[in-house]
């Protein structure tokens, strides 16, 4: 059963959702608002770039071969790639002013 503005009685919920290559975000209100939703999920898509998407089959591709040698990718700081892009990614719409 699903009942956007009823959450308590939901089996399920629909979130709005964001979606480039590999990537994939998922928003819900909880019901409070899916007007909100859908307009944070057309932020989140302007944020998911090319660029973006991208960015995710290279990191995918570096931790599988940082794997394949046997080594683990948690001490690896991946931020300032993934910060830079997302920065970039800011800059080339109107989510900044």
């Amino acid at each position: 059963v699903n009942a956007a503005d009823q959450p308590v009685d939901c089996d399920f919920i629909l979130p709005a959702i964001a979606r480039t290559g590999r990537i994939t975000a998922a928003i819900s209100t909880d019901g409070a608002s899916p007007t909100l939703a859908s307009e944070l999920r057309n932020l989140v898509t302007e944020l998911l770039t090319p660029e973006v998407a991208n960015l995710a089959e290279e990191l995918s591709a570096e931790r599988a071969a940082v794997h394949a040698v046997g080594d683990s990718t948690e001490k690896i700081d991946w931020k300032p790639r993934v910060r830079a892009a997302l920065d970039e990614a800011l800059r080339g719409n109107s989510l900044r002013g």
